[in-house]
């Protein structure tokens, strides 16, 4: 400021004393002055000067509106009210309240969306239009979500579990009928969809009804329309629950297509409820697993129960001081805590290396670690002190080995795992399931991942805990087919005989019509290594023998496809690629199936959103009763509009004016000179 201020006074004195020119010493101070101010303003803006600025402003609350857009909002006997009334009284409501929210809708059911008022979604998931909430809406200032819906999910995690981590108030809109209907339904099946050959497999079916008592109902099975079985069920009360079990002879190699219809004579039955269809892989190969333990451990009896279920898998269990004699008939031996200050397992490991059985070691506390190292060339531990970390399970997005339903948000919910502490040799990402989260901190140490040593594969699980995931996931999700799928997957990959073949292709027997069919495959040259130069090729034909090419995608050493979705149907597929101067073809058969579980369950859960607003400070009305959601929310004084400040900079080159300042002194200048004969 100051060096501007000296700059000024010596243009002053310089164009004062040069300057003569027979005018009179005022006029000279006059032009000297502008002069002055022109050449300082000139200085000025080329030192690039800049403002702070402060702005503040009101950003209103948002007000989101999720509307239930599946099929049960108009299956029940409101759905003329839904269908017709409730899109133009809903806008007519809300609009009062646009005066004092940002106002928006969305729809939700298998994915949320802006609303649309279709109807259509074949499922309901509370857990994904929370997921979408916390993700597009981060750190915007909601005031409240107002949510319309018949209460019935059937997709994703407990919806009061999900709300709870909201920090806004919930009102709900119930719609739907809460009375159950009359009539007899299939509620649930449960069977192996692999079995092995010359044994007979159990199918268990629950039939409910409801305020049917006096009346009987026939459940058929069927294969091939032609009816193999059947129970008749006879109903003396009016809630009625009977599992069925039916008993099938796995005899011949290969897919098998079945029917379950419930038939009875009570009117206007809802077919979807009625009708079912199993699909089963016949097989000829079992898979012996031997599973050797320190000492028993609940997570032995998670492996245990997953096995059983599969009738394709043979467990043997023994501790590891009563080892079979002989390995030879076993496709996979599990290490469960060993080896062990009791059991360094030297002598068995020889053997078998000898074999080239593959493994899966179960690390925990009772590991002895350097005995580990010693035994294992794949992988290892340097540790100084025997202590455990706990640890979360972070996906690895670049696993290849096989496919997952892994749900993220499900994952970081899981308690943690025992796993010992040390440091990490490293592993390939492609092979890597899970990685380790410590604490708040993601790292890239491996957690449940696999190996391949010539034909040997190996499986490490660094942690003991899984027994607390099988118990946290059914609390959640009221199933166990996330820690089982796991479980079943590794055990399936690790016995498999894949990696002789020259493609790795896992397509699911079974599919559902509303979601995309997306594959993953290697490829293998005759050394048995990965290859992407090929291209490869898919050919679909359908039931009506119409045939659909398709080009997988190269993408590293991988090759992927999303076939999009499918009408449901029985599909036949041929996969086909040119590996050197060998064409190379693989066949299979899957079935696409049509999802029904909004037909299955109609009957509206007004509880829940009852529950979902009373936990969130909200309030649930009916249908009649929606002017007085609209007025609770208006009286919600935690509601308010959010003040906001923001900062920046402003360069005072984007002020024209002072460019017109500074014209006007030139200007003025030039003109009393000119008047005073100066020029």
């Amino acid at each position: 400021m100051l060096l501007l201020v000296a700059a000024a006074a010596s243009i002053f004195w310089l164009y004062f004393k040069n300057n003569n020119n027979g005018l009179d010493k005022s006029k000279r101070y006059f032009l000297a002055t502008l002069r002055s101010l022109s050449l300082l303003l000139v200085i000025f803006l080329l030192m690039l000067p800049v403002l702070h600025t402060l702005k503040r402003y009101k950003q209103q609350p948002i007000l989101l509106i999720a509307v239930d857009n599946s099929q049960s909002m108009i299956s029940s006997s409101d759905s003329l009210f839904v269908n017709d009334t409730l899109p133009m009284l809903l806008k007519k409501q809300v609009n009062p309240l646009t005066a004092f929210f940002d106002v928006d809708w969305l729809q939700f059911g298998e994915k949320t969306d802006s609303l649309q008022f279709t109807f259509t979604d074949r499922e309901t998931n509370f857990e994904e239009l929370f997921q979408y909430i916390k993700t597009r809406y981060y750190q915007k200032p909601i005031g409240a979500l107002l949510l319309i819906s018949d209460g019935i999910y059937n997709r994703g995690e407990q919806p009061l579990y999900m709300a709870h981590q909201a920090n806004f108030p919930i009102y709900t809109l119930a719609l739907g009928d809460t009375l159950p209907q009359k009539d007899f339904a299939i509620r649930q099946l449960d069977y192996n969809k692999l079995v092995y050959q010359g044994t007979s497999f159990p199918v268990f079916v629950n039939i409910e009804a409801f305020d049917a008592a006096g009346n009987q109902a026939e459940l058929l099975l069927k294969k091939k329309g032609k009816v193999i079985q059947k129970k008749t069920l006879q109903v003396n009360e009016k809630f009625f629950f009977e599992k069925v079990a039916f008993q099938i002879a796995a005899d011949s190699l290969g897919i098998h297509e079945y029917d379950l219809v419930l038939q009875s004579n009570l009117p206007n039955e809802p077919e979807a409820n009625n009708e079912r269809k199993l699909v089963v892989e016949v097989s000829d190969k079992t898979k012996e697993v031997l599973l050797l333990y320190h000492s028993l451990h609940p997570d032995l009896a998670i492996i245990n129960r997953v096995m059983q279920k599969n009738q394709v898998f043979k467990l043997t269990m023994a501790r590891a001081d009563a080892i079979p004699d002989s390995i030879e008939p076993y496709q996979l031996v599990i290490l469960h805590q060993l080896p062990s200050a009791n059991y360094n397992l030297n002598q068995f490991y020889e053997k078998l290396q000898k074999q080239n059985k593959p493994l899966l070691y179960i690390l925990g506390a009772q590991t002895q670690i350097n005995a580990f190292n010693k035994l294992n060339s794949d992988f290892k531990i340097t540790q100084t002190k025997a202590l455990l970390n706990e640890v979360q399970a972070i996906e690895n997005p670049r696993f290849s080995k096989f496919t997952t339903s892994i749900n993220a948000e499900l994952l970081s919910k899981l308690p943690p795992l025992q796993v010992p502490f040390g440091d990490y040799g490293e592993t390939e990402a492609s092979q890597t399931l899970f990685f380790q989260k410590i604490g708040s901190v993601a790292t890239q140490k491996p957690l449940w991942f696999f190996t391949e040593t010539g034909p040997v594969k190996n499986g490490f699980i660094l942690g003991e805990g899984i027994w607390q995931w099988s118990i946290q996931e059914y609390l959640k999700m009221e199933n166990h087919s996330f820690t089982q799928e796991l479980i079943s997957k590794t055990i399936l990959y690790l016995t498999s005989d894949t990696r002789k073949s020259w493609i790795e292709l896992e397509i699911p027997l079974t599919h559902y019509q509303h979601i995309p069919l997306k594959l993953n495959a290697h490829l293998y040259n005759p050394l048995g290594e990965l290859i992407t130069e090929p291209e490869l090729q898919l050919e679909l034909v359908n039931e009506q023998n119409h045939k659909f090419s398709y080009v997988f995608h190269k993408n590293n050493q991988t090759y992927s496809l999303n076939m999009g979705t499918l009408p449901n149907g029985n599909y036949r597929y041929k996969v086909s690629a040119q590996i050197g101067d060998e064409p190379k073809q693989k066949n299979g058969r899957f079935f696409v199936m049509e999802s029904n579980l909004e037909q299955i369950n109609l009957q509206a859960n007004h509880q829940l959103l009852y529950n979902l607003a009373e936990q969130q400070g909200g309030s649930m009305k009916n249908r009649n009763q929606i002017d007085k959601l609209i007025t609770d929310i208006e009286a919600n004084n935690q509601i308010k509009p959010t003040f906001m400040e923001s900062k920046g900079f402003k360069s005072l080159l984007e002020f024209k004016v002072l460019f017109f300042v500074l014209f006007l002194f030139w200007a003025l200048e030039w003109f009393f000179r000119k008047y005073w004969g100066s020029i």
